[in-house]
């Protein structure tokens, strides 16, 4: 009789899970991403309410402050149209794959 022939030296005491759905990561990012933009795009909003510097230095901090938020909102926006056409193409390539779940990768257009 043979001995029988390990195909491992050994055997890991964890098993691990290949339970990673790309679609899902880059959709929860996608969310995330929306409610960052909202958030910028509020702040953007905030700061416009703001009463009118009275002097010179208060004028440069509000013109700081207002650009930094702009800033942000302006990358935010940015971020979120780039993470829409990721959807868009991942959502596409599933079609043409004909992969399970298609349906489940909502399109978003902003």
């Amino acid at each position: 009789m043979h001995k029988h022939r390990r195909t491992q030296s050994r055997v890991p005491n964890k098993a691990e899970h290949d339970n990673f759905n790309a679609a899902n990561a880059l959709e929860s990012v996608y969310v995330d991403l929306i409610q960052v933009d909202a958030f910028a795009h509020a702040a953007r909003e905030a700061i416009v309410e703001l009463r009118c510097p009275s002097n010179r230095a208060e004028r440069r901090t509000f013109d700081r402050i207002y650009t930094l938020v702009s800033k942000v909102a302006d990358e935010a926006r940015a971020a979120l149209l780039r993470g829409n056409a990721l959807v868009v193409a991942l959502s596409a390539h599933r079609e043409a794959r004909g992969a399970p779940g298609d349906t489940d990768l909502p399109t978003r257009r902003t």
